[in-house]
């Protein structure tokens, strides 16, 4: 949803307004890792305590004492972040069109609109612990479409400003975070007993928490450091650009989302022994899945970004600006994203060593890397950097845990889930970016696009044993459909 409104976000606020948007967005994962791994501990605890008929009151007071911790810590979130945007303000953010005071209260609205959304990081986990799924995506698309839809009409009929879209991002992240209490009250099991404030209760995730926060900060540096340094070397009007490609590429995000917020707390109930069949089978079919969903559409933003930039926003500027760094990163974070059944499926049998091991050698070689590429090519330097580190880890993690998790599944999850659909999409949109015709419009570039990307989602979703059989479910539904 707010790839959407990005366009009428530049057009009203300008690419120095942008920036900050994309600031905003960067902050957010930075905050996000100072729940110090309780989400993640969360949703594998509540997963757990689910399955136990004799332990709702002790679900409920864990729920009420890491409730009450992230409250806490959303008002420590204010009192700390406010004063250091403003003393930092002047130093570190330049733009050529947004005056200083502008720039101030922005960042003061936005550090509120982001303590307000932190309490709902936990009730995402506990909501998806619950494996509520429907809800949560009923509650997040709701949320996403007021946020989005009411940031651009607000910037576009009542007040084209920067602080404006803040102001509207408090109003919603409030009530999406107050929305989600409530729902949680109405779906814990015999809510009617006690619930009391019990730090013991964290005993039980405190190592898998330590282990989830060591990789969270470890992934801070390696998917924000090269943020935080273009956001110095950079104006914020050069900085949006990045920004722009930023938001295309991880827009991969919400297509492989859905599918770990499926495999983990699924995988949590499987990792019993009796269940290793089941387990396997369901490793493979969701690792194709990951692979059908990400794979045809990041090869086809990579191939013809600069066409999809120019169609979305209308603006060339933007497209030549950003069309390269888009195919950059949208390349690592299609590595990244085909990598999450298999975390998924570490921290299912809490093994958080490994991802910490690895993580902390790619902020190591991060920094330096970030650095010396940034100073020397700018926005595209650090675009290589990502998509480098995003290089080791498909390399080494899979290669890593099937050492100790599914021994003998390395070699299909390589060939038959990831690589066989991925040639399968390249194939096909290599064959149709090379005979594009170079004089179409803007309407009949977005439709031939359209039509190669679902040529190849078809075609890698026929070239996995997973992607028949839904193929072969949908047609049966639709043939009794049509019975009927």
């Amino acid at each position: 949803m707010s790839l959407a409104f990005v366009p009428v976000y530049i057009h009203h606020l300008g690419v120095g307004g942008y920036g900050l948007i994309g600031l905003y967005i960067s902050i957010q994962t930075i905050i996000s890792v100072f729940d110090f791994g309780m989400s993640s501990a969360s949703l594998r605890e509540i997963s757990r305590l689910s399955t136990c008929d004799n332990k709702p009151q002790v679900m409920g007071s864990y729920i009420k004492t890491v409730e009450i911790i992230f409250w806490a810590m959303s008002l420590l979130l204010c009192i700390v972040l406010i004063p250091l945007m403003i003393e930092f303000s002047d130093q570190w953010f330049t733009s050529e069109n947004l005056p200083s005071e502008a720039i101030r209260s922005a960042l003061i609205m936005m550090c509120i609109a982001i303590a307000l959304q932190w309490p709902s990081n936990l009730y995402t986990s506990v909501i998806m612990g619950f494996e509520r799924h429907i809800s949560l995506n009923v509650i997040n698309s709701i949320s996403a479409t007021f946020r989005g839809a009411g940031s651009a009409i607000i910037v576009w009929l009542i007040s084209p400003t920067i602080q404006a879209f803040f102001i509207w991002h408090i109003v919603v992240n409030l009530i999406t975070t107050i929305t989600m209490a409530i729902y949680i009250r109405q779906i814990i099991p015999n809510r009617q007993l006690p619930r009391v404030f019990d730090l013991n209760s964290l005993l039980s995730v405190r190592q898998f928490a330590i282990g989830v926060s060591g990789i969270s900060f470890a992934s801070l540096i390696i998917g924000q450091f090269d943020k935080m340094i273009l956001s110095k070397l950079l104006t914020l009007e050069s900085f949006g650009y990045y920004a722009i490609a930023s938001l295309v590429a991880t827009s991969l995000n919400r297509f492989f989302t859905p599918i770990f917020n499926t495999a983990y707390p699924r995988f949590s109930h499987l990792v019993k022994p009796e269940n290793i069949k089941e387990l396997i089978d369901t490793y493979h079919q969701l690792s194709q899945y990951m692979a059908i969903l990400i794979a045809p559409l990041a090869i086809t933003i990579a191939f013809f970004s600069y066409e999809i930039v120019n169609i979305w926003t209308g603006k060339v500027i933007v497209a030549s600006n950003s069309s390269l760094i888009i195919t950059i990163l949208v390349s690592g974070v299609c590595l990244n994203g085909l990598l999450n059944v298999p975390y998924a499926l570490q921290l299912a049998h809490g093994w958080t060593a490994l991802n910490l091991k690895l993580n902390i050698i790619a902020a190591a070689a991060a920094i330096p890397l970030i650095l010396i590429l940034t100073n020397k090519f700018g926005a595209t330097g650090a675009a290589v950097s990502w998509l480098a580190i995003n290089i080791f880890f498909f390399i080494a993690m899979p290669l890593l845990m099937h050492r100790k998790l599914l021994t003998h599944e390395l070699g299909s999850w390589l060939s038959r889930d990831v690589v066989i659909p991925f040639l399968a999409a390249l194939l096909v949109i290599s064959i149709a970016k090379y005979y594009m015709p170079t004089s179409l419009s803007r309407f009949s570039s977005l439709l031939f696009i359209i039509s190669v990307y679902a040529l190849s989602l078809l075609t890698a979703t026929w070239s996995t044993s997973g992607g028949r059989f839904l193929l072969f479910e949908i047609k049966k539904t639709i043939t009794h459909g049509i019975k009927q």
